[in-house]
C-alpha cells in the first residue's frame, strides 16, 4: 500500500501486464495454429513475420530515444533560417 491507496501488482510491475498478453496471444495462437511450435511453422512465421518484428523494434528505439523531430524545433532547423527578430540585422 502507497499513501493509503492500494496498488495492483500489474501497477507496480508493468512488465507483468505485458506478459499476460503475451502468454494469452500465444495460447490462442497455439489453439488456432496447433503445430505453431513445429520447425517448419516456427520458420515460415518468422520469414512472415520478422519485417514488421523489425521496423517496430526500431521505432520502439526512436520513440523511447526522444525521436525524429519532424517540426525542426530542435534549433538545428531554426539556425539556419535567419533571425528576423534580431535588432543587429536589418532586413531589407
Amino acid at each position: 500500500m502507497m499513501n493509503g491507496l492500494r496498488t495492483s501488482r500489474t501497477a507496480t510491475s508493468p512488465f507483468l501486464s505485458a506478459l499476460l498478453l503475451f502468454l494469452i496471444t500465444l495460447v490462442a495462437n497455439f489453439y488456432l495454429q496447433p503445430n505453431l511450435f513445429e520447425l517448419r511453422a516456427l520458420n515460415s512465421n518468422l520469414r512472415i513475420f520478422l519485417p514488421a518484428m523489425l521496423l517496430a523494434a526500431g521505432q520502439a528505439i526512436v520513440v523511447i530515444g526522444g525521436g525524429i523531430d519532424l517540426f525542426g524545433r530542435n534549433g538545428l532547423y531554426d539556425q539556419r533560417r535567419p533571425c528576423y527578430s534580431d535588432s543587429s540585422r536589418v532586413v531589407t
